[in-house]
């Protein structure tokens, strides 16, 4: 029998033989999937995924004995050809599992490919009919270890059959083709990650000489260490007498089932700390895996992280929290083999992940191969998406279908935090499926009437637009009467305006401070490090852009903002009289003149935002208008929840779905039906 060659290492020297990597690649996967009770698919994609990596030339190739490159030679094809030729084809599911298998073995080096591209030309029909000869599939079939083909032909009906009641399950529970198909697409990216990170896995594992093992994690002790440092923070004062209430009901909530659930926390309610009391009560009733964060801010993630360190990390022990973001994961989008051992970053096989909405949306959308090999681990998680309303109106229904088909195939739980919970579960064409939610705040208007601290006012409802000169002034004047004042506006030209005038006007005895996303993240944190060390001692003006009105914990006596949506007014009172210092923090909206024109989210929240002020003049962020708002706001743009690509004429939604556009083109170049012959 040939030797079939894998993967060689240079130090230690060494030899991976490819029987070996494949056994080992399958009984990871098989791991992964059983997340899913779908286990021998793992088994069958993982012994197959290679198949063609038994040929003479990548033997060749791999000893540096040929001129071939390592794209020349097709390892993939023949694995999913083996399936294509050798699987009980049958009904409808079946078929769909069949493809799904061959399109992970095809896709696990490239990420997963179309089945007809945009323009109607038939991708996967050409690759899995491509010539048996090109693909070295008789030669590799003919070299590989035949206990292997054994192994394969023992699990492949089996792994058919529970992948087709899987899909057959899903799709009966649907009623619109387009969701439908949109989760069967999330279905097939979840099988190819698995395939992926078992694979990089093994192929890690060799590299570094040191066998793969999953941690297994105290979750009892990190969850006592938790609860034990809770009880030591501070008491007594009115708002800590509030914070408490809040996580004394996530506390409550977490017996629940899993599910979809929302935590509606005015800003200032301890909101990190509470839901994390949720997530590791929830994720300990109920035998989950993982905590993951999404924040939409880089500087929210590392501040958050930070806490969550201090409450259940100990000094002899390794970090249990992992930051992944832009400021650390820096990596080739498609690098396949590191010299390291990095799997809580690559992978988020870790027990807290902190990440970035980007990131979370990248790891079910993108293409290539990094993102996608982290989305098997959401399986069984617990997934709290901290200030939700943050999420871009275009992605809204690849949002939702996300979060219907991780609630519902795969286990996990999902918890929306907001003080300003926008509608996603009613009113759009795809909304989240949160009938059976559970908004765990017990009272969440009394919560809101307690934790009231601010005024908001509408300084100019009537008359022309203000620019930085008034709110120059407006600053130097309130000044006079409280010791901090932030102003946040909507561009980044206006915050240069007002701070350079402020630094024309202000009295040398007057701190000020400019922060934007012109900075670097390092400036950026150091600029809010010394500005939060200077409250409380003199006279402070900080100008910003939104950056920091959405889970930045600081504290101002008064707030000057720019008119924008009704959800970033709260946001920016958030900031303002924060630790109830004061009996009355005020609020000063603004109408300004800046070019909102490119800013479309932001544009649109300033007209709703401009009516709901004029009728509600005393209430304008109590939850009754919040919720009126939104209804404006929300729902009558739900045409552009679906991503519109104008450039292309369809939407992401779409093609990522039925792909209406895609196969109109095919049927009018090749005509009517997609064939796809048995190769």
């Amino acid at each position: 029998m040939p030797c079939n060659v894998a993967h060689i290492r240079g130090v230690p020297e060494a030899t991976q033989y490819l029987e070996d990597h494949l056994h080992g690649t399958a009984e990871v996967c098989e791991r992964f999937l059983n997340e899913l009770g779908i286990s021998e698919v793992g088994r069958v994609i993982g012994l197959l995924h290679d198949l063609g990596k038994a040929s003479q030339d990548f033997n060749d190739y791999i000893a540096d004995r040929n001129d071939y490159s390592r794209g020349e030679i097709d390892h993939s094809t023949a694995g999913a050809q083996y399936i294509n030729k050798n699987a009980e084809h049958g009904s409808i599911y079946q078929n769909i599992a069949i493809e799904m298998m061959e399109l992970s073995i095809l896709s696990h080096h490239s990420g997963l490919i179309n089945c007809i591209s945009s323009d109607g030309e038939p991708v996967f029909p050409n690759r899995i009919n491509k010539q048996l000869t090109k693909t070295y599939y008789e030669e590799a079939c003919g070299r590989i270890d035949p206990t292997i083909i054994d192994d394969i032909n023992r699990s492949l009906d089996v792994a058919t059959n529970n992948l087709a009641v899987f899909i057959e399950k899903l799709c009966v529970s649907i009623d619109d083709s387009k969701s439908r198909l949109f989760r069967l697409s999330l279905l097939n990216r979840f099988i190819l990650s698995s395939l992926i990170d078992a694979d990089r896995i093994d192929t890690i594992s060799f590299q570094i000489d040191r066998k793969y093992e999953r941690n297994d994690i105290r979750w009892d002790v990190l969850r006592d260490r938790f609860e034990n440092r809770l009880c030591l923070m501070g008491k007594g004062d009115q708002i800590s007498e509030i914070r408490k209430q809040i996580s004394d009901d996530c506390l409550s909530a977490a017996s629940n089932k899993p599910g979809v659930f929302t935590l509606s926390v005015p800003t200032g309610g301890g909101k990190t700390l509470s839901s994390f009391r949720f997530a590791i009560n929830h994720l300990s009733d109920n035998n989950m895996s993982r905590i993951i964060y999404v924040v939409p801010y880089l500087s929210i993630i590392e501040q958050n992280a930070m806490v969550i360190r201090g409450m259940v990390n100990a000094d002899s022990e390794s970090d249990y929290v992992t930051e992944c973001h832009s400021n650390v994961d820096v990596g080739d989008d498609d690098h396949e083999e590191s010299d390291e051992w990095n799997s809580p970053m690559d992978s988020w096989d870790g027990p807290i992940i902190f990440t970035s909405m980007v990131q979370f949306l990248e790891t079910l959308f993108s293409s290539g191969t990094k993102r996608i090999r982290r989305m098997h681990n959401l399986a069984n998680s617990v997934i709290v998406f901290d200030e939700i309303q943050c999420l871009p109106i275009k992605t809204v229904f690849m949002f939702n279908e996300a979060v219907n088909f991780l609630c519902k195939e795969c286990g996990a739980s999902v918890v929306l935090c907001t003080a300003t919970q926008p509608c996603l579960g009613s009113g759009i064409d795809y909304p989240a499926e949160m009938s059976n939610s559970v908004e765990i705040v017990a009272d969440v208007q009394m919560l809101f009437d307690k934790l009231k601290r601010t005024s908001v006012n509408y300084v100019n409802p009537t008359g022309p637009p203000k620019g930085p000169d008034f709110i120059a002034d407006m600053a130097l004047d309130k000044i006079a009467e409280v010791s901090s004042i932030l102003i946040i506006v909507n561009t980044k030209r206006m915050a240069k305006a007002v701070f350079d005038l402020l630094r024309e006007k202000a009295s040398s005895d007057i701190d000020l401070y400019h922060l934007s996303t012109n900075m670097c993240a390092v400036h950026r944190k150091g600029v809010l490090e010394r500005l939060k060390m200077k409250l409380g001692h003199g006279k402070v003006i900080c100008v910003s852009t939104q950056l920091i009105e959405a889970g930045v914990d600081i504290d101002f006596d008064s707030v000057i903002r720019s008119l924008a949506g009704l959800d970033s007014i709260a946001q920016a009172a958030g900031r303002c009289n924060r630790n109830a210092r004061h009996e009355c923090g005020n609020v000063f909206v603004v109408r300004t003149g800046e070019n909102t024109s490119s800013l479309r989210d932001i544009e649109e929240g300033c007209r709703y935002a401009d009516i709901l002020m004029r009728k509600y003049p005393e209430d304008v962020i109590s939850p009754k208008v919040m919720n009126e708002y939104y209804k404006y706001y929300f729902f009558k743009r739900n045409n552009e929840m679906y991503y519109p690509l104008k450039t292309v004429g369809m939407s992401l939604f779409g093609m990522l779905s039925n792909n209406k556009s895609g196969v109109q083109s095919y049927k009018n170049k090749y005509g009517k039906g997609l064939i796809r012959n048995k190769c």
